[in-house]
């Protein structure tokens, strides 16, 4: 979790602004226990159609705040 809090606080960003997709389940669970948004890539993914639910949930997040 450490070099996740690093690039969020290089970006300076949340964790809900950033989206890390990758193919580890181990990368995933690491980024979704600080929240951060993710995709489990596959061979097969839509990456579009997985990318747009989480633009979604993003502008979700800021019409709640």
């Amino acid at each position: 979790n450490d070099f996740y809090q690093y690039v969020l606080n290089k970006m300076n960003i949340e964790p809900k602004e950033l989206l890390f997709l990758d193919d580890n389940i181990e990368n995933i669970e690491g980024a979704n226990e600080i929240g951060i948004n993710t995709i489990r890539v596959y061979k097969d993914t839509d990456l579009f159609s997985e990318i747009c639910n989480v633009i979604q949930l993003i502008l979700n997040f800021y019409e709640t705040i």
